[in-house]
C-alpha cells in the first residue's frame, strides 16, 4: 500500500492517495502503530498539497521506516516460535 501511495502522489491524484491511506490505518491500528495511524490520518484528510510537500514526504519517509521496523520484529518474534 505504501508503493501505491507513493505512485498515485507521484500522478499527484490525491483523492486516491487518501483513500489508500485510509485502508492502511487499520492495519497500522491493530499492530499499534498510533504515530503512524495519525500520520496516515493527516495524509488521508488531504492535509497536503502536492507530492513535494516538505510535510507529505516526512510523512511518508516515517510511515514507511516505521512499517519497516514493525515487519522486522514481527518476523523476529515468529522465528522464536
Amino acid at each position: 500500500m505504501l508503493v501505491q501511495i507513493k505512485q498515485m502522489a507521484e500522478q499527484n491524484d490525491f483523492i486516491m492517495v487518501s483513500k489508500i491511506a485510509h485502508k492502511l490505518k487499520s492495519n497500522v491500528q491493530s499492530v499499534g502503530l498510533s504515530n503512524v495511524y495519525e500520520l496516515l490520518d493527516d495524509i488521508e484528510a488531504m492535509k497536503y498539497s502536492s507530492k513535494d510537500d516538505a510535510n507529505f514526504l516526512s510523512a511518508l519517509y516515517t510511515i514507511t521506516e516505521c512499517c519497516n521496523i514493525a515487519v522486522l520484529k514481527v518476523d523476529k518474534e515468529v522465528k522464536l516460535l
